[in-house]
Formats: structure tokens, sequence, C-alpha cells
């Protein structure tokens, strides 16, 4: 009989720390909560950030309703999924595979094009083991270059290119591209592909309706004076504005079937 009320004694304390431990479990996470700045909540609600699958246009979306509502109480951020960055070497380039945290991703598919114009000058191709990998290429900052890393079915890229190359006549809502320049060619870059690819385009009111290739990321039009790339994406988006992380996400762009891991990160 003792020993039955001992046991009954001892079931019931160890239920009561295990509701003391809920108890302060719910308490703590009510607080976090609680902390959670407002206008967090009403960004993801408003941009649906808590969806993991994007459309090209979803993605401008997210960063217009920031841009208007929320530029001056919330930091964001919208980057590839890896931080891919290129330096010369003597004997070609290196590329470093990083994650956003600083640590290094061991085990990574690289190949990087080099572009002039709309030639594809050099490619090369390697396994970046310890966070980075040497390629035999050369390089000239007035190129462009296209990262293309990729584990198991993880895409992500980068582009790097000079300014005065770049244009921003994409018009994510109509999925046109501005044109304000005569453009006689349009080539595609696609990632996963070594080369740009010719693309045949129509004027509509004024911009150009492309046929874009699955995954096309960017735009080289042909104009007079020479090429100017166009991203479709905007990304890297990475305002000066820096607050205290709140929101650190990984999301998937899907263009026409093909998904492009990029990173989200919201400080208030």
């Amino acid at each position: 009989m003792h020993r039955l009320l001992a046991e009954i004694a001892c079931t019931l304390l160890l239920a009561l720390m295990i509701a003391s431990i809920y108890a302060r479990q719910v308490s703590i996470t009510s607080l976090m909560v609680s902390e959670i700045d407002v206008s967090l909540v009403r960004f993801v609600t408003r941009s649906r950030l808590f969806n993991v699958v994007f459309k090209v246009s979803e993605v401008w979306r997210v960063v217009e309703v920031y841009e208007k509502l929320f530029n001056e109480t919330l930091s964001f951020k919208l980057l590839p999924a890896l931080n891919l960055t290129l330096a010369p070497t003597p004997e070609g380039v290196r590329v470093y595979v990083r994650g956003w945290s600083g640590l290094v991703v061991p085990f990574v598919n690289i190949s990087v094009s080099r572009i002039r114009g709309c030639e594809l000058l050099e490619y090369g191709e390697g396994v970046a083991e310890l966070g980075y990998v040497d390629l035999r290429m050369d390089y000239d900052s007035s190129d462009i270059y296209v990262i293309f890393a990729c584990i198991e079915r993880l895409y992500t890229f980068s582009l790097l290119a000079p300014e005065n190359l770049v244009r921003h006549w994409y018009e994510w809502e109509g999925g046109l591209v501005r044109n304000e320049s005569r453009v006689e060619r349009v080539f595609l870059l696609v990632p996963h592909y070594r080369a740009p690819i010719e693309a045949n385009f129509t004027v509509v009111e004024g911009a150009l309706d492309v046929e874009e290739e699955p995954g096309t990321v960017a735009y080289l039009l042909g104009v007079e004076g020479g090429w100017v790339l166009v991203p479709r994406l905007p990304v890297p988006y990475n305002p000066p504005i820096s607050k205290p992380r709140e929101l650190f996400k990984y999301l998937i762009c899907d263009l026409e079937g093909v998904g492009y891991a990029l990173v989200v990160e919201v400080g208030g």
C-alpha cells in the first residue's frame, strides 16, 4: 500500500513538474511574441512572405510593399541563397562560397561564364569542396560574370556586371522590358546554360515582350553604342539600412519551372 501511494505521489509530482515547465515555456513564448515588432507582422502579411514559392511578379511585389510602407520602420534584404564572390588570382579566378552567416558551405558545384557583349569568352566549372574553387579564367572588371551554384536540387546564382552596363528596365507587372533605346537584338542569361541565348521579341506599346527560356534571370539588349544588361529579378536588394534581424528565411523564385533559391532578411 505504501509503495502504491509512493508511486502515485511520484507520478503526480512528475505531472506537476511537466506542467510547470510547460507553463514557463508558454509564458516565455508569449513574451517573445509580444516583443515582435508589429511592423514585421504587417509586412510579412502584406507581402505574403509566409509563402515558400514565389513567381517573378510576387518577388517584385515584396520589394514594392517594403519600399512603399515599411522602409522607415524595417530593414530588408533580398539576396542569393549563398554568398558567391569572385576574386582574381595569378592563375585565374577564385569563387568563394559562404552562407550569409559567414559559414563555409562545402561541396557546391560551381560554374562561371565570362561574357562580353553577347558573346561567351570563357567558361569554367568545378566543385567548391572547402568553401572555394579555383578556375582558369581571365578576370576583367568590364566583363559580365554569371556564377551558378548547385547543391543537389538547390540552385542559386549571382550576376557580376559593371554598373555602367546595368539598366533597370524590367516592368514586372506586365513582364515586359522597357526599351529606352532602339533594341536590335535580345539575348537571355540563363545560369545553367554556358552561353547567352538569342531570343525572339515583339514590341508592345513601346516595350519588349521577350520569349524567355526557363530559368532566365536577365536580358542582354543590343542597343546603339553596345550592349546593356537588364536584370529580371531585384537581386541583390541590399539597402544601407541595418537593424537587428528579426526574420531570416529562404524562398524559391520559380522562373518558368526552374526554381532559384533566394534569402530574405528583415530587421526591426
